[in-house]
């Protein structure tokens, strides 16, 4: 089984392809690959970038069969979601307030 996973940041997907050997004699082992094996496989396997996290498979209902020409490779397409930055905080500028000078005024009565 080889296995390879295609990053496309700029289009913010993630291919899958997985190609099987085929099936010659009937002592070989039988390899049946679905979602739920495919799911497996990406969980184990494959790191996300740090940029991005890994979304929904935009076709997931596809299966691999090894005894089959036609079902020996296949490409599932997940979705890249950028991760939001995080947003700058507002730098508060605090004035500096005085308070007025308190003097003693004399009061001089008349």
């Amino acid at each position: 089984m080889d296995i390879k996973f295609v990053e496309d940041l700029k289009n913010s997907q993630m291919r899958a392809t997985i190609k099987l050997e085929k099936r010659n004699l009937i002592k070989e082992e039988r390899i049946r690959l679905g979602w739920l094996g495919l799911k497996k496989i990406v969980d184990k396997q494959y790191k996300c970038p740090d940029t991005h996290t890994l979304g929904e498979c935009s076709n997931p209902y596809q299966k691999m069969d090894n005894n089959y020409d036609h079902l020996l490779e296949k490409t599932w397409v997940f979705n890249l979601i950028p991760k939001a930055k995080p947003k700058a905080k507002p730098k508060v500028i605090l004035k500096k307030t005085s308070k007025p000078k308190k003097t003693k005024k004399t009061t001089v009565k008349k």
